[in-house]
Order: C-alpha cells, then structure tokens, then sequence
C-alpha cells in the first residue's frame, strides 16, 4: 500500500511530514523552545519506516536522488535568499503538491519562511545585503592592496590573497544577485498579501 505524504508546519517554519513512522516524537520534540541536539537529523524520510519499505508516494530511489541533489548541487535553493535548503522535507513539500495537484510552490527556507510569518523580510533582507556588502567592499580593498603594494619577495603569498579575495569577490556577488533577485520576488508576490492582510485587520 502507497502511503502519501501530508505536511504540517511547525512555527519555527520546518516542514513535517505527520504521517512519518516517528511522527509523534518529532511532534513532540519540534514544540520545544530549547534546540535539541540531532533533531534535524529527523526532519527526513531517510528515517522513516515507510522510505525503508518504499511504501511511499516517492519511491525510495527518488527519495535517494532528491536529496542527493539537495546536497550536492544547486537546485533546490530558496526562492527568497538563494541558500541551500538545509531540510528534505521542505523539497518533498514543494514536489509533491507540484507532482499530485500541479500546484507550483516556492521553495523557501525556514529562515525566510519565519520572517514572512512575523513580518520582518524586508529587515531581514537588508541585514543580510549590508552583510554581504561588507565582504565585497573587504574582497576589493585585499585585491587593491596586493596589487599597489605588491612586495617581490611575498609575490606568491600575495597572488594567493588576490585570488582568494576575487573567489570571495565573485561569490558574494552572486550571493546578493540571489538576494536581490528574492527581494523582488518577494514585493511581487508577497508583500500585496501582507498590505491586504493588514488592511483587513485594521478594519476588523
């Protein structure tokens, strides 16, 4: 019998798959304030008695695929940030409404996911494009002064730092294209919801 998947999401933004063969200790323990050591470890089907029978909706070699590529290359990134999803779940969530309902689903971090609860994406947005700002501002001033004060004797140690910096330079610039690319995103499909939703509440 093919057991299909139903999620939950818990207010930290995880998403839980409620019909896991350890659901009620996850449930349990995903209500705790205070981190708990390997919990996320979990949050997978990999741990789940249905995936070691491959009695689920995803069979277990595609479960195997999924998250190898969740892991090993960039496909399954945020929509809204661009960082790896760190959690299985939340890649079968958005595969499997799009697979069963054709319902195309962003895929989003719990991170972001948070911040869309409690409202505050466009602060976080900006702490993280000032952080990033600041690694690219430090990547260009490396590059500049390796290269007006470039000393024969530490001509390796400083080819060295100019490389780096520009790999560094070349990485948080793609980082805050991600970034940027999540916040407009975000303005158009997003940011319409909360103005009605505020709205709303102001008029109740």
């Amino acid at each position: 019998m093919v057991v299909e998947p139903y999620f939950k999401i818990d207010k930290y933004g995880r998403v839980i798959c409620k019909l896991h063969s350890n659901y009620d200790k996850i449930d349990i323990m995903s209500e705790k304030k205070a981190p708990i050591p390997h919990f996320d470890l979990m949050l997978t089907c990999k741990t789940c008695e249905e995936y070691l029978n491959d009695n689920c909706y995803f069979p277990k070699s595609a479960i195997d695929q999924i998250e190898y590529d969740r892991l090993k290359t960039k496909i399954f990134r945020c929509r809204l940030c661009g960082n790896r999803i760190d959690r299985m779940w939340s890649v079968i969530y958005k595969l499997y409404y799009k697979e069963k309902y054709n319902i195309e689903m962003p895929l989003i971090c719990c991170g972001c996911h948070d911040s869309l609860k409690k409202k505050n994406f466009m602060q976080q947005y900006q702490r993280k494009a000032m952080f990033i700002k600041y690694y690219l501002i430090m990547s260009l001033i490396i590059i500049v002064d390796n290269l007006l004060f470039i000393n024969p004797i530490y001509l390796v140690f400083s080819i060295i730092n100019i490389v780096l910096a520009i790999l560094s330079f070349i990485f948080y610039s793609n980082h805050l294209k991600s970034l940027k690319a999540g916040k407009d995103y975000y303005k158009k499909y997003f940011l319409g919801e909360e103005k009605e939703e505020n709205n709303s509440n102001s008029i109740d």
